[in-house]
């Protein structure tokens, strides 16, 4: 493995098949495909945090070692800066053929609407702020996440807010 310094608001696609492990104090948005593949050499199971024995633990990396695809080569990539519109930035981060990341970013005082088709995810990456549906009006904490089904069609986001979207 190699190690890569990070900085706040990096984006990096890892294909699947890359192993991979961020350092202590690091604090990571990730995006998952849906799999029936995860394999970690961690000593801990993911979900609960509970030990694992030698035996399931060694299984764990035999099954990452046969999976592991050693040419994948991850680098930090810019994004995509679109126009601004509505008050808001939107920097698409990172695309694969079953997702993108976004980040939207919309000035304080403006009332930024965006339509959807798809559901979306939407976690604040700044202040408290507050966003607006068909359903109500929900304020999102630092850090916290939301699912927006497909069917509300339209979110409004309530400046100044920096969310990450996918």
């Amino acid at each position: 493995m190699r190690r890569l310094p990070v900085r706040a608001g990096q984006t990096l696609h890892v294909p699947a098949g890359t192993l991979h492990s961020f350092g202590p104090g690091t604090l990571v948005h990730e995006i998952e495909q849906t799999s029936d593949l995860q394999e970690h050499a961690m000593r801990h199971r993911m979900e609960d945090g509970a030990a694992l024995d030698e035996e399931q633990w060694h299984a764990n990396v035999e099954a990452l070692l046969e999976r592991w695809k050693p040419d994948h080569r991850p680098e930090f990539v810019p994004g995509l800066r679109l126009p601004p519109e509505d008050g808001a930035q939107r920097v698409v981060l990172c695309a694969g053929p079953y997702f993108a990341l976004e980040r939207w970013q919309v000035r304080a005082d403006v009332r930024s609407a965006r339509a959807f088709g798809t559901a979306l995810v939407l976690t604040n990456a700044g202040a408290p702020t507050w966003l607006s549906t068909g359903a109500g009006t929900e304020e999102m904490g630092r850090a916290g996440t939301v699912l927006l089904p497909a069917a509300l069609g339209e979110v409004h986001l309530h400046g100044p807010a920096d969310v990450l979207v996918g």
